[in-house]
């Protein structure tokens, strides 16, 4: 079994790849987006915690703390992961 293979989910692999982490609100016609800082989630969560959803927002809500949509208010969520590789270009 590979090692690394396990590291690529936590966000301390994030952060060393550079990939960014946006949170899309999921409120029907609101759509709003914005970048999740992946540096204060590994500072508050740790360099070895998972990069799925499901288990950040758990955390989060575990420290009192909650991803809420700027512009509707709504928690309905949904993470997206860019790799630090993507150039937006199309070949």
């Amino acid at each position: 079994m590979r090692t690394d293979a396990l590291d690529c989910s936590t966000l301390g692999y994030m952060l060393k790849n550079n990939d960014r982490l946006f949170v899309i609100c999921m409120n029907g016609p609101c759509s709003h987006g914005a970048e999740l800082n992946v540096q204060w989630l590994a500072d508050l969560l740790g360099p070895d915690h998972s990069s799925l959803a499901r288990d950040i927002i758990a955390s989060l809500k575990r420290k009192r703390k909650r991803l809420r949509c700027t512009t509707c208010g709504s928690t309905n969520i949904s993470f997206r992961i860019i790799p630090g590789c993507f150039t937006g270009y199309r070949g």
